[in-house]
């Protein structure tokens, strides 16, 4: 089954999206990028091939927020905007009917925590170096939270500190920390396999529950 890019409508705009195996009623991965990124970064790390050959369907927008937007109508810090397509592609998708596990880069990582405080119900999160995890209503909403989650931090991180990954590991009930030695802000750009392989690990333990 062919990688499918559709262009779907949201209140205040339209979002472009790389999705495959839609049509399944497995849980989807639902990847958002970071700030200075686009859906392809997803393509150029492997781990859209990889989760094809593993048959994890997954969903990869172009957030408001990101770089493939038109710079007249980029919604740089524009969460409700962000938080409005999500739940759009949710919707559309059927993820919110059938289980979604949200992946979160950076900016991308503060969505997935907004969404959760808002009520959202993924069944597992993967934040790398996710910004703002400090404020109270997040920290009540990972507290709150039952299901799994990986944050990733890379020791060469110069914007986001590890004591507020930690931090924020604690607080969550099936959280955990994983370092990658050596590693930047975006650390899956340099240790891409391991990153994979920590997502799909991710995956098939908020599957079983």
């Amino acid at each position: 089954m062919p990688i499918r890019e559709t262009v779907i409508d949201y209140p205040g705009g339209h979002l472009y999206v790389k999705h495959w195996d839609l049509e399944t009623k497995d849980p989807k991965l639902v990847l958002l990028h970071g700030y200075s990124f686009t859906s392809d970064v997803w393509a150029e790390i492997g781990l859209l091939e990889r989760l094809e050959d593993d048959s994890i369907p997954y969903l990869a927008p172009d957030m408001p927020y990101g770089m493939r937007v038109n710079r007249s109508t980029r919604k740089l810090g524009d969460i409700e905007e962000s938080l409005s397509a999500l739940n759009a592609l949710l919707e559309w998708s059927r993820a919110r009917r059938y289980g979604y596990i949200l992946v979160g880069a950076s900016l991308g990582g503060y969505i997935a925590l907004e969404h959760l405080a808002r009520g959202g119900q993924p069944m597992g999160l993967v934040l790398i170096a996710p910004v703002r995890t400090g404020l109270e209503y997040i920290r009540k909403a990972l507290s709150s939270y039952k299901g799994p989650t990986v944050f990733v931090w890379g020791t060469r991180d110069t914007i986001v500190d590890k004591s507020e990954m930690m931090e924020a590991a604690k607080l969550a009930g099936r959280g955990k920390l994983i370092i990658y030695e050596g590693a930047r802000h975006p650390a899956y750009l340099d240790m891409p396999e391991r990153f994979i392989n920590d997502i799909e690990s991710l995956y098939h333990e908020a599957v079983k529950g």
